[in-house]
């Protein structure tokens, strides 16, 4: 009597111990079908043996035809070496649709009880916006190339413009002179002097910014500060004399020698 007691015990738990993995099965195939993006579950051997909707649609493939089949169904060619398949690893690999077409996703994969899942998404868009992102930046640096070539361009109006528009101007008081019925030809000389040293002028400034762009850095030597005030007021003075604009200068007798770049110098004066 004592052990056919036993036996209704013993048939009744083997049945239960049977439905347990089924049970899990299910439920992972539940989750796994309710996640947004691509999952496929494989056995141990790699071969797939269930896809979530997601994966369907991004590869193409109807689970009728996918499960049962190698995961490299979803690779491209030469990629079957990149599958991760330790805990928690993952890389960019080309995935290949149903169609032919290949696109790059990233892979990811974990083992789960006896054989793996995989996590799959497509980075199609991603390199879209990579790549234009790209494009926008050697756009923007472009943009900054041209500000730097107007910001430039500026600099050398601003430079070269006292010297060439006082040049004209001493070239235009040569031109009177010539007009005269008798022309003072020690003026016209000091006139066409006066309109080359500008014209020399213009070129050394030509010179130095050529240097500035190349080097950046100023160009600094002993100069005559006095020398380098007068030439200044000289060049103001062009024209307004006519005006009766004068500029007294009163230096200070210990300011003779300046370490500075001369240039920059006379052109704060002038601005």
């Amino acid at each position: 009597m004592e052990k056919l007691r036993e036996h209704p015990v013993l048939i009744g738990l083997e049945p239960k111990a049977e439905r347990h993995p089924v049970l899990d099965e299910t439920a992972l195939r539940a989750i796994v079908g309710a996640f947004p993006d691509a999952l496929i579950l494989t056995h141990a051997q790699g071969i797939v043996r269930y896809l979530n909707g997601s994966a369907v649609a991004l590869f193409g493939h109807e689970p009728d035809e996918a499960v049962g089949s190698p995961f490299s169904l979803f690779l491209s060619d030469g990629m079957k070496d990149h599958l991760p398949n330790r805990q928690r690893s993952g890389r960019i690999v080309m995935g290949k649709r149903r169609d032919g077409t290949r696109f790059p996703m990233a892979l990811s994969g974990r083992k789960e009880g006896e054989g793996h899942i995989y996590h799959a998404r497509d980075l199609t868009d991603f390199e879209r916006a990579e790549h234009r992102l790209h494009g926008l930046q050697a756009e923007l640096s472009r943009v900054s190339g041209m500000a730097s070539l107007g910001a430039l361009a500026t600099t050398f109006a601003s430079e070269l413009n006292p010297p060439i528009s006082a040049a004209v101007n001493f070239l235009d008081g040569a031109q009177l002179l010539l007009g005269a019925e008798s022309p003072d030809l020690l003026a016209l000389r000091d006139a066409i002097n006066e309109a080359a040293s500008q014209v020399f002028r213009a070129g050394e400034i030509v010179h130095h910014l050529r240097e500035a762009v190349s080097s950046n850095a100023p160009r600094h030597r002993v100069e005559s500060l006095p020398e380098l005030i007068e030439e200044a007021r000289s060049l103001a003075l062009v024209g307004a004399g006519e005006r009766g604009v004068d500029i007294h200068v009163k230096l200070d007798r210990n300011a003779e020698r300046v370490l500075a770049d001369g240039i920059q110098v006379q052109q704060v004066m002038l601005n």
